[in-house]
């Protein structure tokens, strides 16, 4: 028998943040060029509305089950206090830090160096073990990883990478 899972503050959280940013990525993208189906800011474009159609529908679904939850005997002031706590916990903020950081200095830093600060930032801070192998280790890891990106999509696929 599956427990009852009530919803997570934290998926309230990244659903809000995850729209605030997406309705960013479009608004930057009517920038680009022409507004043309086949233009570089279709694809801008056609991602971001995706990432508000999901964030929308989980945070509605989340409400909904919030909306549940009160009818049981959970209020909306306990609700917002959960929503609040979990979104000034250091893991929550740290993440959407890094997004933030990730976003910003992707135009100055291009895609290979953005992305290995953002990947190595992120597994030293999550990690138990915070010693010299470990922090050479999650240095090749993201090193690797924005490599097979730039082999897999800039070379294979030909995506322009930023």
């Amino acid at each position: 028998m599956e427990k009852e899972r009530y919803p997570l503050y934290g998926e309230m959280v990244f659903s809000v943040f995850f729209l605030v940013l997406a309705l960013f990525a479009y608004y930057e993208a009517l920038y680009m060029t022409s507004g043309t189906w086949y233009s570089p800011s279709a694809f801008p474009k056609l991602i971001s509305i995706l990432i508000v159609l999901f964030s929308s529908y989980e945070l509605i679904t989340l409400l909904l089950k919030s909306h549940m939850l009160r009818r049981r005997g959970m209020n909306f002031v306990n609700l917002l206090k959960g929503i609040i706590v979990t979104a000034v916990d250091k893991n929550v903020l740290f993440m959407m830090l890094m997004i933030l950081l990730f976003v910003f200095m992707l135009p100055f830093l291009g895609f290979v160096f953005t992305a290995m600060i953002f990947l190595f930032n992120c597994m030293f801070f999550y990690c138990e073990k915070k010693d010299l192998r470990t922090s050479v280790l999650y240095l090749l890891y993201s090193t690797g990883f924005a490599g097979f990106s730039v082999l897999v999509f800039g070379e294979i696929f030909k995506v322009i990478l930023p």
